[in-house]
């Protein structure tokens, strides 16, 4: 215990080795959080742009479908406005022999029938807000489109598969640090048990050989501020630990926010 006081009498002879490690420690893990930062900050604008594409996307799949529907449509209500013109003209060889047959009012409504068709099917179909490009340019825009969306999502795979294992690495990273503070940690307390019990064995053999010369008062001193010194080492390395593990905490909720 002498020799480990002589070789101690630095009263920074514990933090002058713990303060460097832990400060090497805390700079690399504030470059982890900028380099997550950056990857969070990418990931956003890459979302942001494929959103803009995918509305993109779904105006032009609109108006495809729009004009599908429609062309259907327009073989359907010709069909119909085939029968409703042969009725029509059914009806009025009827009325011009015998009107009494039917309602006063049928053939004028078969009649009006077409322009109905044609009033529903305007309504169906209002145009887009966007002038209405030509189907070639449609299907140009429809590739294009879709060929930025499948490359924006093999980005976006990558970067969330870059997180995984940024996550991973922090995590590991995190652990081992911790790890080793824990066992400094009970180096300090191991040190911190051998100067109290230094202490307690002198105060016992001084009481039990009042006769005897006590250690000099500076084996005495030195214990005490041995003492003080390693608890205020346990205490400076409890709030870095503290404060190491607060980091790492915020910065794997970082790169969690970008994975989901």
């Amino acid at each position: 215990m002498t020799a480990f006081i002589d070789k101690s009498n630095d009263p920074s002879y514990l933090s002058g080795y713990l303060t460097p490690v832990i400060n090497e420690v805390n700079e690399k893990v504030v470059k982890v959080a900028k380099f997550v930062k950056n990857i969070e900050s990418c990931f956003r604008h890459i979302q942001s742009t494929r959103l803009e594409y995918l509305k993109k996307q779904f105006i032009y799949l609109e108006e495809i479908e729009k004009k599908d529907i429609e062309s259907a449509f327009n073989d359907d209500d010709q069909l119909w406005l085939n029968v409703i013109a042969d009725t029509k003209n059914k009806l009025k060889s009827a009325y011009d022999t015998s009107s009494s047959l039917f309602p006063g009012n049928c053939y004028n409504q078969i009649a009006a029938l077409p322009e109905q068709f044609l009033s529903i099917r305007s309504e169906l179909f209002q145009p887009v807000s966007m002038p209405a490009p030509r189907n070639n340019d449609m299907l140009s825009k429809q590739r294009e489109y879709r060929c930025n969306l499948l490359a924006l999502n093999s980005l976006l795979k990558r970067l969330k598969l870059l997180c995984f294992d940024t996550h991973n690495m922090i995590t590991t990273f995190s652990e081992g640090i911790i790890t080793l503070l824990d066992k400094v940690e009970q180096i300090l307390e191991q040190l911190r048990d051998l100067v109290v019990r230094e202490q307690q064995l002198n105060f016992d053999f001084q009481k039990k050989h009042p006769d005897i010369e006590p250690p000099p008062k500076e084996v005495i001193k030195a214990l005490d501020e041995k003492r003080m010194q390693l608890e205020l080492d346990m205490a400076f390395l409890k709030l870095e630990k503290e404060n190491f593990q607060s980091i790492s905490i915020n910065i794997l909720r970082l790169v969690r926010h970008c994975i989901n």
